[in-house]
């Protein structure tokens, strides 16, 4: 799951800090560039909320 996320942002040269434990996986990318973020995911077939 976690491929999924970060392969598009790594497309899009988009900076991801990752994290995972059994209890889930983080991407973090950098505040300034979520909008960019998002709309990659979203290009990519995921949904995204931002909260």
């Amino acid at each position: 799951m976690l491929s999924a996320i970060v392969a598009p942002l790594a497309a899009g040269e988009l900076p991801v800090w990752t994290a995972a434990s059994h209890d889930g996986d983080l991407a973090l990318v950098p505040a300034d560039q979520l909008d960019e973020a998002v709309a990659v995911l979203r290009r990519a077939g995921h949904q995204v909320a931002v909260n």
